[in-house]
């Protein structure tokens, strides 16, 4: 930190224009989502799309959005409303089994599972 603030490097005109790109980007996507009923590609997706994270969840997100288009396909609104608290529960399942595990491994000194890949 101490060398950042003594002697900082310039900025990039590649890296502004690849922040700009970026941002224009998500704003198109933003507009095409609110202006256009049904639009597949969500913004905030765009965006999560680059993070360190998204090869573990890819697969489970796919579950979940072919599972709600199921639902909603062939159960409609009334069936969904209904799986709701069975899926919030599934994932609050995971939740805590993910925290409680590792601090069993430390309680009992094991080695154990580690969620998230971490």
């Amino acid at each position: 930190m101490q060398s950042w603030i003594e002697s900082p490097t310039s900025g990039s005109p590649d890296s502004l224009f690849a922040i700009g790109a970026g941002f224009a980007i998500t704003m198109l996507l933003a507009a095409a989502r609110t202006a256009f009923v049904g639009w597949p590609l969500h913004p905030v997706a765009y965006g999560l799309s680059a993070s360190w994270s998204i090869h573990i969840v890819w697969m489970p997100m796919l579950i979940a959005w072919l599972v709600k288009l199921v639902v909603l396909r062939y159960g409609g609104l009334r069936l969904y409303r209904s799986a709701l608290p069975l899926f919030f529960g599934l994932i609050l399942g995971e939740a805590v089994v993910g925290c409680a595990w590792p601090l069993l491994g430390l309680i009992f000194h094991l080695p154990t599972y580690s969620f998230w890949g971490l």
